[in-house]
């Protein structure tokens, strides 16, 4: 497990770097976050906060950002939270459904937030995307497999 160390940044950010390399805090407030992606605009940003995975009362949830201009974030509010495990990894489909990879397998949610049922998994689901010739083929890395779900929803990239 090793020795804690002392952090190298005074926080846990979401991160920009702009065009000319510049690099700056666009989020902060996060336990932990992990999961990042854009919705198909472009407009929203949700990043998953998996602070709980280690400590038992810390964050499981997805937040939502609007995106202005295509360079900050404004008007964070809560999107989604898990009763049990955390939400790592994220994509978006183009009808702009969140999924997120779970202990359970690939949780997804309506975008507004209204949880819509999980693609169960036998061993834990730590990241997800979709992909295949026509977009529209699921993949979960699940512990120690990756399976690929042929779905109606097409994912944006």
């Amino acid at each position: 497990m090793g020795l804690p160390a002392e952090p190298e940044q005074r926080g846990r950010f979401v991160l920009r770097i702009d065009p000319a390399g510049a690099l700056g805090v666009v989020a902060d407030g996060f336990d932990q976050p992990n999961g990042i992606v854009f919705s198909p605009d472009g407009r929203t940003l949700y990043v998953s906060d998996t602070g709980g995975a280690l400590n038992p009362e810390g964050p499981r949830e997805i937040r939502a950002f609007d995106v202005i201009d295509g360079v900050r974030l404004a008007r964070e509010r809560h999107f989604a939270t898990l009763d049990h495990g955390i939400p790592d990894g994220l994509t978006v489909d183009n009808e702009r459904r969140v999924y997120a990879a779970t202990a359970d397998g690939a949780a997804i949610w309506s975008p507004a937030g209204e949880p819509l049922g999980i693609i169960p998994t036998p061993v834990t689901c730590g990241n997800l995307a979709f992909g295949g010739r026509d977009g529209r083929t699921l993949f979960l890395c699940a512990t120690d497999r990756v399976f690929a779900i042929d779905t109606m929803a097409r994912g944006w990239t």
